[in-house]
């Protein structure tokens, strides 16, 4: 029997099988073996579109919106990206062809632009463009915002879930003299960024229904240095604290929290400002379920000399996955000063590493602040179930490998029921150069 043979309701209960569980591609191979198979076909698969910007394939799908209008209506979800280098000097994308080709997209819910595409920030905030209304998921790269027009994105009418990923910082147009205006954020991922107090409680106080948020928070006080010929801004004090009032608008919803502070990305060379001891007590927070964190915002370098004991008071009872990321000059136990001698073989150095290491923890004390989270955890009525300790990898000098806790330690993890997983950094590694930093 010829698929011409069969009756629509038999044809669509085949694409439907075959969207399901095949490629597109194979499915629109398929379609044009058959029209009334292609009439079908082209409802289920038009729902979702991948294309570069510019294109062939763009050109070819503009063409196409152009014909037929209608095509555009049954688009709901659009990925985009852009053509290698080469290729861009012989189709050259407007941003005006940008907003005509969206406009065309009236009901689409969910975009992603995965690189760099001539102004589509620039689209979205425009006032006129239809699909505004009906946008629910937004995910961009390489877009440049300031604090006002990210808050404009987040405040369309239905978006839910907006993740921008870009190393830079929102510049915060007089933040502080907007008016309130809430929003239906859901899910907010800015870990790229490093978005501003003034900003962030904006967002926060005007997201009622928020569980998911994602971003990197600047923890230094502004500081000024003179160095000379003039004054300039240097990082002053790390201070955790300043982060709590900007997160407490959100204490009853947010139910998944990670937070980086912006020195887990100096350089090596950077020098480190003092810590001025406070410490993130996110108690308040009743929903919280799962936390990966910068370590410092509940710990102090242990240079500082400040106790690390009472962590387990900082955590809400409704945590259940706690994950601290100490990074390059942080550590989770007393770390051996480390200087790197050309004349020394590297053996050498991961041998004296060891043995500090393993006569440090040894010692009852460098385990306190990490066994109280085991200790008092029936006594808190705590649902802690899992708890990663990593120090971060530098590919320049070290790589991380699995510590083996005491058996002590690792007993009173299994009783409380607690998975405790700690990573160190492991052996010392030949300088690869600044491109692999």
């Amino acid at each position: 029997m010829l698929l011409s043979d069969l009756n629509e309701d038999v044809l669509r209960i085949i694409i439907t099988s075959l969207v399901t569980s095949t490629a597109q591609i194979d499915v629109l191979n398929l379609a044009r073996t058959c029209r009334s198979l292609h009439r079908i076909v082209r409802l289920f698969v038009v729902a979702s579109i991948n294309v570069n910007l510019p294109s062939p394939r763009y050109h070819l799908l503009k063409r196409t919106l152009d014909n037929d209008p209608s095509y555009g209506l049954e688009v709901r979800s659009l990925q985009i990206g852009r053509l290698e280098r080469q290729y861009l000097s012989s189709l050259i994308m407007k941003g005006d062809d940008t907003f005509a080709f969206f406009q065309q997209l009236p009901r689409l819910k969910v975009l992603r632009a995965e690189s760099s595409i001539p102004r589509v920030a620039w689209c979205l905030l425009s006032p006129d463009l239809t699909l505004r209304k009906s946008l629910q998921k937004l995910y961009l790269r390489d877009v440049k915002l300031t604090a006002l027009k990210l808050i404009d994105i987040i405040c369309l009418p239905q978006l839910h879930d907006l993740d921008i990923g870009v190393l830079m910082s929102f510049k915060d147009d007089s933040i502080l003299n907007l008016e309130d205006r809430e929003n239906k954020l859901q899910h907010l991922s800015l870990c790229g960024n490093e978005i501003l107090f003034s900003t962030l409680s904006f967002i926060t106080r005007n997201s009622p229904n928020l569980h998911t948020l994602i971003y990197r928070a600047p923890l230094h006080e502004p500081a000024f240095v003179d160095r000379g010929p003039g004054i300039y801004p240097a990082a002053g004090n790390l201070c955790p604290s300043r982060v709590l009032s900007a997160l407490l608008p959100l204490s009853n919803t947010l139910t998944n929290l990670e937070i980086y502070a912006n020195g887990q990305q100096m350089r090596w060379r950077t020098e480190i400002s003092a810590h001025d001891g406070s410490r993130l007590d996110l108690t308040e927070f009743l929903a919280l379920k799962s936390l990966s964190a910068s370590a410092e915002l509940f710990v102090a370098p242990l240079s500082s000399r400040i106790p690390r004991e009472g962590l387990y008071k900082l955590l809400p009872r409704s945590l259940k996955r706690l994950h601290l990321d100490f990074r390059y000059r942080i550590n989770i136990f007393d770390p051996l000063p480390t200087v790197y001698l050309p004349f020394k073989p590297a053996e050498y150095e991961n041998e004296r590493r060891k043995e500090h290491l393993e006569r440090v923890c040894r010692l009852s004390l460098a385990y306190t602040w990490i066994l109280e989270l085991a200790q008092y955890k029936a006594e808190r009525g705590s649902d802690l179930e899992f708890v990663k300790l990593q120090e971060g990898e530098n590919s320049c000098f070290y790589i991380t490998e699995k510590w083996n806790v005491p058996a002590d330690v690792d007993d009173a993890f299994e009783r409380a029921g607690i998975n405790l997983k700690i990573y160190v950094r492991g052996e010392f590694q030949v300088w690869l150069g600044a491109a692999h930093c």
